[in-house]
């Protein structure tokens, strides 16, 4: 095992990650200060993952045509850009379209960098450890969503709701220059150099129907659906405009589920491997759909607190082996185009999570966008019983 790869692969996931988490708690009421709707707000960051969508599978190709260590620069360097163009872009409706323009950009950086670190570090994983390896992977983007969000809400109270864009910038800025300097292109092979796109379609023909692969990008579509509407966009909407708590506060219940859950990723890792992903991953998911059922049933700062805890414990347990699964189901040779599928339903649940349940928020209250979801992820856990072969 390459550990001076892996550490600074797991370095530079930090460094983005950390410019991201800072982010956090004022992205939807950021959203909602151009003076629109909650779908509208919803939509500032369904445009992140609506850029995802289209280049996550070019992403998985193109690492697997020219190498990685290309794309692990131009990504970071692209949300730099961004970053910067929302720092510095005027909080009035009439620029909520650029926002929504700079957001995607945002997204098109994203995608190149993240499948490209996880194909990346799946590739320097021995046999064996792919669970613990991608663990670490996790453990990377928790633990920037961990001291990012409180900084975040000190950042938004003290300079304005633009401010922490920059701190993003610096982030993903840092994060390419650490990849230029100490990242070394893993796969150089003649395979990869003279790999054929029209092979890459067949593969992603046969990996399309693939029962197993199916279920888990459903599963990936529930988790990031999730994500980002429950935990990127209701959660703080509720806190701030039902609870009315400062994003200060706002900043810490996101980082008390971050933090439990980045103690917890290394220990499901090393389950996974040892026992198999299946029995790591059931009763996480389901804690962490009943902790989603509890929110509206939140009516003080410790009751979401409390609730925090448990999307910790639940995600803790649950977020490292879909990715694994995936990795466990098909031959490194495109693992590429795997992950790149993967992300692309991922990323279509990060679309449509902040603007169905804004819609719904919209339409019959906030409560029901807390159940929907915990309905969701009740039924993929069915799914992932009866349909998911052992891995």
């Amino acid at each position: 095992m390459n550990l001076r790869l892996l550490f600074v692969s797991y370095l530079t996931i930090f460094v983005l990650m950390l410019g991201a988490g800072l982010v956090g708690p004022i992205l939807s009421p950021y959203a909602r200060a151009f003076g629109v709707s909650y779908a509208a707000a919803g939509l500032v960051i369904s445009a992140f993952g609506i850029a995802r969508v289209f280049i996550d599978l070019p992403a998985g190709f193109l690492a697997d045509k020219i190498g990685r260590r290309k794309l692990l620069v131009a990504g970071p360097l692209i949300v730099t850009l961004a970053a910067l163009g929302l720092a510095i872009t005027p909080i009035e409706q009439k620029y909520y379209p650029l926002a929504i323009f700079l957001r995607l950009v945002q997204g098109t950086g994203s995608s190149l960098f993240i499948i490209t670190a996880t194909i990346y570090i799946a590739d320097l994983a021995p046999k064996g450890r792919l669970g613990r390896v991608l663990s670490f992977y996790e453990v990377s983007i928790h633990l920037g969503m961990v001291c990012g969000p409180v900084l975040g809400g000190i950042v938004a109270e003290s300079y304005g709701l633009n401010a922490p864009f920059y701190f993003y910038a610096v982030g993903a800025f840092a994060s390419s220059t650490v990849s230029l300097v100490l990242i070394k292109e893993r796969i150089k092979s003649p395979l990869i150099a003279s790999l054929k796109f029209q092979s890459i379609f067949k593969s992603l023909k046969e990996l399309l129907f693939n029962k197993n692969l199916f279920v888990i990008n459903l599963l990936s579509f529930a988790n990031f659906f999730t994500r980002s509407g429950i935990r990127s966009t209701m959660i703080p909407l509720f806190a701030k405009e039902f609870m009315n708590l400062p994003f200060s506060k706002i900043g810490i219940v996101l980082s008390v589920a971050t933090l439990i859950n980045l103690f917890l990723l290394p220990i499901s890792g090393i389950l996974s491997d040892k026992f198999g992903r299946k029995i790591v991953f059931i009763p996480g998911f389901l804690l962490y759909a009943l902790a989603i059922f509890l929110i509206p049933f939140c009516h003080s700062f410790m009751n979401l607190i409390g609730v925090a805890v448990l999307i910790g414990i639940g995600t803790g347990l649950s977020d490292p082996i879909p990715i694994t699964m995936a990795a466990d189901f098909g031959p490194s040779e495109v693992r590429g185009t795997i992950m790149g599928l993967y992300r692309v339903f991922g990323d279509i649940g990060y679309v449509a999570g902040p603007i169905l349940l804004g819609a719904i928020a919209d339409s019959i209250g906030m409560s029901f966008s807390f159940y929907v979801t915990s309905m969701l992820l009740v039924i993929d856990v069915a799914l992932i019983v009866l349909l998911v072969k052992k891995s």
